[in-house]
């Protein structure tokens, strides 16, 4: 029988999971992250993986197509990690070499649990996590120490279990108004493409990160976005 879950990836060359568990608090709660509303996304079915299948690790998955949007399915979480972890190391070295850096966009849910094995040898000696630069697709206006605060998720599964660097973990600043704190964000963001660490789209004038990390929830909604009814 196949493990529930769904994972979107959308990435400048060219990734979340499983349904999620918690409740999600109310839309006026989270920051609204203007900046990254325009940002292409690749969204999955339910209870498929959509990855690129010629950069994955393909065991326990079957590739349903081949193009560069191919659809891997996999029978086991356990599989879908192994898999996630290897593209993601994969994407991060080719950005890393190319840029000297990798920005990496992540949401809550279960994406952290399934980035699990990023943590684990031969990912945490191999990475060169000093070259990371991680940011959240959405987030919500609580203390990052808060049990809904999708940076405490990432950083009690993940983040504090590698090397990158404090100042490049962009978090929200808790201290603002949701408004204040998408505003904070996005002069952040805008500085950060002045700088080079983010690429800019040509086409769209608009931030283009190295991957997007992305879960879809039971409802089918992606970050704080609703399913539209029609779906």
């Amino acid at each position: 029988m196949s493990t529930s879950m769904s994972v979107s990836v959308s990435a400048a060359a060219s990734s979340s999971l499983p349904p999620l568990a918690r409740r999600r608090s109310p839309p006026a709660s989270r920051v609204p992250f203007k900046s990254l509303r325009s940002l292409p996304r690749i969204l999955s079915s339910a209870r498929k993986l959509l990855l690129p299948a010629a950069s994955m690790a393909t065991d326990g998955a079957a590739p349903a197509a081949s193009s560069k949007r191919d659809l891997l399915i996999f029978d086991a979480e356990e599989d879908l990690a192994q898999s996630l972890a290897k593209y993601t190391a994969d994407i991060s070295k080719k950005f890393a070499a190319e840029r000297g850096a990798f920005t990496v966009v992540v949401s809550g849910g279960s994406l952290i649990k399934a980035l699990r094995k990023l943590a684990e040898p031969p990912y945490l000696e191999t990475v060169d996590w000093s070259k990371w630069h991680v940011f959240w697709v959405d987030e919500r206006v609580v203390p990052k120490d808060h049990a809904d605060s999708n940076y405490k998720l990432a950083y009690d599964g993940l983040l504090s279990k590698v090397p990158i660097p404090t100042g490049q973990v962009y978090a929200i600043n808790d201290a603002l108004s949701a408004e204040g704190a998408a505003d904070d964000y996005e002069t952040i963001l805008r500085q950060l493409v002045k700088n080079g660490v983010i690429a800019m789209s040509a086409a769209t004038g608009f931030p283009k990160f190295d991957v997007m990390l992305l879960g879809m929830g039971p409802d089918g909604h992606i970050a704080s976005l609703p399913r539209p009814p029609s779906c």
